[in-house]
């Protein structure tokens, strides 16, 4: 807290969600409470927010899926260390409710700790162990296109379609600081398209292409990924971050090697 304190974060721009690490002997969250950002600010374990645009309204909803039974942390069972993660009545009530008021939203993502079910990466993998179907119901009902976690300390994404119409773009990010590569991601909204790369700590430059959207993110086919008609006023976007400045960028289309440059919004890191 005294580390993001210093550097001038705040709750007005930085959203954490607690984990099962602070559900471990504290039912009610306390701690997570009183030394979170958010949790200091709002006396709340689910925050949401939005961002308001001219071209639209985009929501963000942090959901608590550790448990509240306030088990400690333990070897055995190996099935779950303790860790019964869900998601309550309660909680799924103000899920509901928080998405029911922002319908108007262009679009709606969802950011928790736990996976939706175990095993996604290793074996050892604990999720949601009671709240899933009507949460998935929920993210079903509202259209929700994305559901980002952390839990496993490992990068990896794909579309969760199950009891789903469509599916969910399914992202799992590394811990930075802990993991030592994808330790972070950079997401992007372009025409209502998600874009995502993930990232290392301090190296550079960091390059996510918002237009055309991916056809393979998460997998291929990418269900919200679309057909490109050959004409000439397409656009290609892409986002290019670096500690210095950045003098020229270059595309090539289908692995061509012609390369051609592209010219940057005044400004912004988008060329």
């Amino acid at each position: 807290r005294q580390i993001l304190e210093n550097a001038g974060i705040d709750s007005s721009f930085y959203y954490d969600m607690p984990g099962n690490h602070d559900e471990y002997n504290d039912p009610t969250l306390a701690y997570y409470r009183a030394n979170s950002i958010q949790g200091r600010a709002t006396n709340l374990t689910q925050p949401s927010w939005s961002r308001q645009f001219s071209y639209g309204s985009y929501h963000f909803l942090g959901v608590c899926t550790p448990g509240n039974d306030g088990a400690p942390f333990s070897i055995f069972p190996w099935d779950n260390y303790g860790d019964d993660a869900g998601l309550d009545d309660g909680e799924l009530a103000y899920i509901q409710a928080d998405l029911a008021n922002h319908t108007q939203a262009q679009l709606t993502l969802i950011f928790g700790h736990h996976p939706f079910e175990p095993h996604y990466y290793i074996e050892t993998d604990t999720a949601l162990t009671y709240g899933l179907s009507s949460f998935l119901s929920l993210m079903d009902t509202y259209g929700v296109p994305f559901y980002g976690f952390g839990h496993t300390h490992n990068y990896r994404e794909n579309f969760y379609v199950k009891n789903l119409s469509k599916g969910v773009y399914y992202m799992n990010v590394a811990s930075l600081g802990k993991s030592t590569e994808n330790q972070y991601a950079v997401m992007a909204v372009d025409g209502n398209g998600l874009s995502l790369v993930p990232a290392q700590n301090c190296v550079w430059p960091v390059v996510l292409i918002t237009a055309p959207v991916d056809q393979c993110l998460g997998s291929c086919d990418n269900p919200y990924s679309y057909e490109i008609p050959q004409k000439d006023h397409n656009p290609i976007r892409a986002l290019v971050f670096d500690v210095n400045p950045v003098s020229r960028v270059q595309f090539s289309i289908d692995g061509s090697p012609d390369w051609q440059d592209m010219h940057q919004i005044a400004g912004t890191p988008i060329w």
